[in-house]
């Protein structure tokens, strides 16, 4: 049957307006990891069920904004909304836009902060490993032109072991919220003869 009607009135021909359209919106989505530098989701599909085959994003204006930007971490939504779009064809009426939202995650960088490990017989001096770059970074890794600082406090001096405890503080404009962080303490290992064998508290 066709979709479209007709009517002759007063000598005119009249067409009936098509119903029944129906426009699905799908917002763009992407996923990204932070890495200090902004990122952008733009755009949107279009999917038209119209029984006339008549119907085309042409018909329809978009008011709206369908752009998402973000730097840190975290799950931006599109916010598109079904009152964005208008149908501007005459010719169809109640047109119905659906909407399935568009949406940007940005995922924390996630990295391992290792302190050293050593071993060395006992000499009656602590045993230490306690400059920066006696902290290994694993994992993700920091972002360019962001770190942290680390206080490292282990030390031993008997025969024995113990922790190479250390603390960390981020460097400026390194943001907590944009990173999972794991500390692994490595082991200060002091040997001997037996003579000072004392084990300090780990």
């Amino acid at each position: 049957s066709d979709v479209c009607s007709s009517d002759l009135n007063d000598g005119e021909l009249v067409i009936d307006p098509v119903t029944g359209v129906v426009v699905t919106i799908q917002g763009h989505s992407g996923q990204y990891i932070y890495d200090g530098t902004e990122k952008k989701v733009t755009g949107y599909d279009v999917q038209i069920a119209d029984e006339s085959g008549l119907y085309s994003e042409a018909d329809f204006t978009f008011n709206g904004n369908d752009t998402i930007s973000g730097t840190d971490a975290g799950a931006y939504p599109m916010n598109l909304r079904s009152e964005d779009f208008s149908n501007s064809n005459s010719n169809f009426v109640g047109v119905a836009f659906r909407i399935a939202d568009g949406s940007m995650t940005i995922r924390k960088r996630a990295l391992t902060l290792t302190s050293a490990s050593a071993a060395a017989a006992y000499s009656g001096a602590p045993l230490v490993r306690n400059t920066q770059k006696d902290i290994t970074v694993s994992g993700d890794g920091f972002a360019p032109a962001e770190g942290a600082v680390y206080d490292i406090t282990g030390t031993q001096t008997l025969v024995g072991q113990s922790l190479n405890r250390f603390s960390y503080r981020l460097s400026e404009g390194t943001k907590a919220g944009n990173y999972d962080i794991t500390t692994v303490f490595g082991t200060l290992n002091v040997t001997g003869d037996g003579l000072e064998a004392v084990k300090e508290t780990p």
